[in-house]
């Protein structure tokens, strides 16, 4: 954990417990969004997850290659920020395709043939070797895979290639 993210993290931790005129200065130096108390109400972009996560989007983008195409390019970005996105929204959980015990929420689409891919509904399932759901782009509540499915639509229709 960097020095930055232990000073947020102690920053958020005290934010409740003070008056007025020092959540004011913790907002003025932190963001307000910084403290907002639903991960939902604070991630609601892809630049908002980056952010959450103190990182930077340019180090995790690659190149552009001439062998691809633009769609393709498109395609892999949107897989990488939707990663981000996800990580931001998990909050830290660590989901684990070892641990079967542990319900892994995923985003259930439905392709109309038309506009692309929609939100349909999400399901979670326990991972062991016969299951199609792994810890990778799932979410560790219901309500966060409705959110993002919803949320981040024309980025998952980026990474299915519409």
């Amino acid at each position: 954990m960097s020095t930055l993210e232990t000073v947020t993290n102690k920053a958020k931790a005290l934010y409740p417990t003070k008056g007025k005129k020092i959540k004011t200065a913790l907002e003025e130096v932190f963001g307000k969004q910084t403290f907002l108390a639903k991960i939902t109400d604070r991630v609601k972009t892809v630049e908002d997850a980056y952010k959450e996560l103190n990182l930077n989007r340019s180090d995790y983008i690659p190149t552009k290659s001439i062998a691809m195409t633009d769609k393709y390019y498109a395609q892999i970005c949107a897989e990488i920020d939707f990663e981000i996105v996800v990580a931001a929204l998990n909050e830290g959980v660590e989901l684990s395709f070892a641990n079967a015990n542990q319900k892994k929420w995923r985003i259930w689409l439905k392709h109309d043939g038309i506009s692309g891919f929609g939100f349909h509904n999400t399901f979670y399932d326990y991972a062991d070797t016969l299951t199609n759901v792994g810890s990778r782009q799932s979410f560790a509540t219901q309500e966060l895979a409705e959110y993002a499915g919803t949320q981040f639509i024309e980025l998952i229709n980026k990474i299915a290639n519409k």
